[in-house]
């Protein structure tokens, strides 16, 4: 399934830090890294968390005490990988593209 992917013009693939996105990470031409810091991202899922318990926002599971932590304990090992895959991007250090919190904003206000 990914080499059909590949095989196209055009493709995004997320996550890139694992192994098996190699292939893709060699054929791309652009490898943009979302560089948010965790506290913004803390601030995120305790927004939507809270959303969720309010009616304001859909969910695919209760938002329960226990799935909040849950979620803190997702984003803390994402960034415990971060460093990893930091080291792993810039074997393609050419075609990276750092976009942090500014840029973001900078690009969605265009």
């Amino acid at each position: 399934m990914f080499s059909d992917i590949l095989s196209k013009d055009s493709f995004i693939i997320e996550d890139v830090g694992r192994s098996k996105f190699v292939k893709g990470l060699e054929k791309c031409d652009k490898i943009y890294y979302i560089n948010i810091k965790k506290r913004d991202i803390y601030k995120r899922v305790i927004r939507r968390w809270l959303n969720q318990r309010q009616g304001k926002e859909e969910y695919n599971y209760p938002p329960t005490l226990l799935q909040l932590i849950d979620m803190f304990i997702v984003v803390n090992s994402y960034y415990k990988k971060e460093k990893k895959k930091l080291d792993y991007i810039n074997k393609f250090k050419e075609k990276v593209v750092y976009l942090d919190k500014d840029k973001l904003n900078e690009l969605e206000n265009r």
